[in-house]
């Protein structure tokens, strides 16, 4: 089962600051240097994109677009599509959000309560991991276990500048990122439960009603 690990959960409590972990002075060696991305950058309007429809049933919605970034992210963005185009992720749902760090998807079917742990949709072969994009807010990464090339087809939002991930435990993958962040943020208003649903110890909020992913559709 995927994850993010207790060591970068626990930085939903303490995150690094804002900075950047990009090498920016020609003196620092063995810094790993990340690319910030956005709607600025060269061709960024010929990125492929995907839109996700959310929504817990109740008063709680949103609908927002993943642009993502398969020239610094090829393995991951072939994956995340694979999964799109085959209509994997309609029906399951967003089990983990870590206030002011992540919220995080893409594996379990709804229902999913808090008093058990749920059966894993059969997911296609785990990727190679890939690090190059930061993990800064907007942003949207493969979760993984500790194993590093482990991803299959969850995913997390960084809700925050959460660079730490760009290097903790070996790293994670950003492949993309989402240009208007308020319906994500809307998102964030559902009501959950304190809940540890994945085996892993990890305990997170899991949204009941759950937020469950309408449709995931590329539209670019």
């Amino acid at each position: 089962m995927n994850t993010i690990t207790s060591r970068i959960s626990r930085a939903g409590l303490v995150l690094a600051g804002l900075a950047i972990l990009a090498g920016c002075g020609g003196d620092e060696v063995n810094v790993p240097k990340f690319v910030v991305v956005s709607d600025a950058d060269p061709g960024a309007a010929e990125r492929p994109q995907v839109t996700m429809v959310v929504s817990n049933g109740e008063e709680i919605s949103g609908t927002f677009v993943i642009t993502l970034v398969p020239e610094h992210a090829p393995v991951t963005v072939e994956n995340f599509l694979n999964y799109v185009e085959s209509g994997f992720y309609d029906g399951t749902v967003l089990h983990r959000y870590h206030p002011t760090f992540v919220l995080q998807g893409g594996g379990y079917i709804s229902p999913v309560g808090a008093d058990g742990i749920p059966d894993h949709k059969a997911t296609n072969p785990p990727i190679a991991l890939e690090t190059k994009v930061s993990n800064v807010y907007g942003t949207v990464a493969m979760a993984r276990t500790q194993a590093l090339h482990s991803a299959t087809s969850e995913f997390f939002i960084n809700i925050n500048n959460n660079t730490r991930p760009n290097t903790q435990g070996g790293g994670y993958a950003a492949f993309g990122y989402i240009t208007d962040m308020s319906p994500v943020v809307g998102l964030l208003e559902a009501p959950c439960v304190d809940a540890e649903i994945t085996g892993d110890g990890i305990y997170g909020c899991l949204p009941i009603p759950n937020l469950v992913i309408i449709s995931a559709t590329r539209t670019r």
